[in-house]
């Protein structure tokens, strides 16, 4: 996965999810020098936006959907993901999925008290 080159394309959704926190979502970004937007008013459609591209330069787009509320920064949700075809957002899935474990793993856990 790398940061999206190149000017915004337009997704459909094929029925490719991922669940994570938006501070997961924020760090892979910020990891591969992505832009994303954030309104998090919970006002629009979406809060966040994320644009990425595969290895193989398929471009993609991760996005909350239509949860018409704040999201918590360490909440998981169900994030869609978007693309020009299946195999762009089931490529797409895989390359993120394997980020975000790298992630999770490099993290750790929260300790109680």
């Amino acid at each position: 996965m790398k940061a999206q080159t190149g000017k915004f394309r337009s997704t459909s959704f094929f029925n490719e999810t991922v669940r994570a926190t938006a501070r997961e979502l924020i760090a892979v970004a910020t990891t591969l020098g992505a832009e994303y937007g954030s309104e998090n008013s919970g006002e629009e459609k979406t809060n966040y936006d994320f644009d990425f591209e595969t290895e193989e330069g398929l471009y993609i787009a991760v996005y909350d959907w239509k949860e018409y509320r704040p999201i918590g920064m360490d909440e998981a949700v169900e994030w869609h993901i978007g693309g020009e075809n299946s195999t762009a957002t089931h490529d797409g899935k895989r390359e993120l999925l394997a980020m975000l474990t790298e992630l999770r793993e490099a993290t750790p856990a929260p300790t109680e008290r």
